[in-house]
């Protein structure tokens, strides 16, 4: 697993993105088998937090989509490098 920023909780997320502080939002691996979530905010670099704490893991691209979707993040960045598909995975 990759070191991580420290985690944003959702509701701080959702009031940050409401203000429109929120810059250079990047789903990325965070190993071989789930996606992350980073964001800068207020300078600082931050990974999307889960509800009960810790850093918010997907499995997939349409769930992390899903996601900050929810929190009203439109445009971001994808780098699949490292990341392995479910698909490919199984197969």
């Amino acid at each position: 697993m990759v070191e991580m920023p420290a985690a944003i909780a959702p509701q701080a997320l959702r009031e940050l993105v409401a203000t429109g502080n929120v810059a250079q939002v990047r789903v990325k691996s965070g190993g071989a088998d789930v996606l992350i979530a980073t964001l800068h905010a207020g300078g600082n670099e931050r990974v999307v937090g889960a509800a009960r704490g810790g850093p918010r893991f997907w499995k997939s691209i349409d769930g992390a989509v899903s996601t900050l979707k929810d929190y009203g993040i439109n445009e971001f960045v994808v780098d699949a490098s490292g990341w392995i598909p479910r698909t490919v995975r199984a197969a």
